[in-house]
């Protein structure tokens, strides 16, 4: 790396560098960082972006982010240096969305035929609700790569415990609880 240089790169480059020597980092399409399909996404992206902000303290020139999003708030955050900001929002958006830790989410993986898929589905909501759970089923959704299909199970968090053996003993046998 050049001395005083501009750092534009990857991911993997990152832990690579000698950072006494970087001027500034530029942060290409931001955006994409909040669009990934985790509800952890925005936590993952601010923790991200404060790494380089950690990484850059002191320097003039330090970090330059390109997004169509100026105004969200973990961008705000960032530039006001409070976490306690980011916090309180992502905690009220969690907890809005029925996210953890205001509930518990358990991903089962499923095989490639969809029909099959739907029928786990309908079983577990049967038994579900014949029981009276509090577990929602949600899916199917397929796995890009795998092609795999995922259901996504979300219980209250003070009976997961008693309410996901009795699900998990209504997979077949090449299902996977994650």
């Amino acid at each position: 790396v050049p001395q005083k240089a501009w750092f534009v790169g990857t991911d993997y480059a990152i832990t690579r560098l000698p950072w006494d020597t970087i001027r500034g980092v530029v942060i290409i399409n931001a955006d994409s960082m909040l669009l990934q399909p985790s509800f952890r996404a925005t936590e993952q992206a601010y923790a991200r972006l404060l790494d380089f902000a950690y990484r850059m303290r002191g320097k003039r020139e330090s970090i330059v982010v390109q997004t169509r999003a100026p105004s969200h708030m973990i961008f705000e955050a960032l530039t006001r240096n409070n976490p306690a900001l980011f916090f309180k929002n992502e905690l009220a958006m969690r907890e809005a969305l029925l996210y953890p830790p205001f509930n518990y989410l358990v991903r089962l993986i499923g095989t490639q035929n969809l029909n099959e898929a739907l029928a786990v589905k309908k079983t577990l909501e049967g038994y579900a609700e014949a029981h009276k759970l509090s577990a929602r089923v949600r899916g199917p959704f397929t796995q890009e790569k795998t092609k795999h299909h995922l259901l996504l199970l979300r219980f209250h968090p003070k009976k997961v415990e008693l309410e996901l053996p009795a699900l998990n003993a209504l997979l077949p046998p090449d299902w996977k609880v994650d």
